[in-house]
């Protein structure tokens, strides 16, 4: 994603902007062809929506991050925040803000469209039918167990899971870098790491590299395989550096 840096320009018109006077590092990860692919594979199951339209309400949470062009704005409390997003339309600011957002990248990125174009049969495929459908004719299962555990009852705590990161992460837990967003555990076990929001300019969401961490450390062994490479990360002195911007 080009759009990776937080704009301080932007505040919402009824109330002050929140404080946040520096630049953000979103994710910034390129992969050769089939890794991309298969990240485009593994995320149509966790229910996440495709990559692009993800990428696109992602990268607007931190550009524009606790105000209204937000789109889980955690300001608007936390059923908003968690799930309360998805089930009414969205603020005019987050249309307007996140339609001028440059998604040029993903857009010349032909797995990216190719998952957004056959999103919705993939979502049929992956999430619903085939956990429904190997249980059953594999070792016998009921069918309807099968349905409603392997693909409802799993569908319902990978999305709650996701979902503790835009609603739990802003309101709760440990917050050593000042912003609005917290460090909390339980989340980052649920969300598979990322529930560090409050360190969003590093790849691995956080300082802690493999500490309650999956993601980082999948990333980490693909780029020991020479699968992934360029990705931001913030060491060492950086680390102190940002804290004391953050700080002021």
């Amino acid at each position: 994603m080009k759009e990776n840096t937080h704009d301080p320009s932007y505040q919402d018109e009824e109330e002050p902007p929140p404080k946040l006077g520096y630049i953000w590092k979103n994710i910034i990860l390129m992969a050769l062809l089939h890794v991309v692919a298969l990240y485009g594979i593994i995320l149509i199951p966790s229910c996440k929506n495709d990559v692009y339209e993800w990428a696109r309400d992602h990268c607007a949470h931190h550009k524009f991050t606790e105000t209204h062009a937000d789109p889980h704005n955690s300001r608007r409390g936390f059923f908003f925040s968690h799930v309360g997003w998805l089930l009414v339309r969205k603020h005019p600011a987050v249309k307007k803000k996140g339609g001028k957002l440059d998604m040029s990248d993903l857009e010349a990125d032909k797995p990216v469209m190719f998952q957004r174009r056959y999103y919705e049969p993939g979502l049929l495929l992956m999430c619903f039918l085939l956990p429904t459908l190997v249980p059953w004719y594999c070792w016998g299962e009921i069918f309807l167990h099968s349905f409603y555990v392997a693909a409802l009852l799993s569908y319902a705590l990978v999305l709650s899971a996701i979902w503790l990161a835009k609603s739990a992460a802003h309101l709760c837990g440990h917050r050593p870098h000042n912003t609005g967003a917290q460090e909390t555990v339980p989340t980052s076990v649920g969300a598979q790491g990322e529930g560090f929001h409050n360190f969003p300019y590093d790849y691995s969401a956080s300082e802690y590299r493999w500490h309650v961490n999956f993601t980082t450390f999948f990333i980490d062994r693909m780029a020991a395989l020479g699968l992934t490479y360029d990705w931001n990360s913030v060491q060492g002195q950086d680390q102190k550096h940002w804290r004391w911007e953050l700080q002021e």
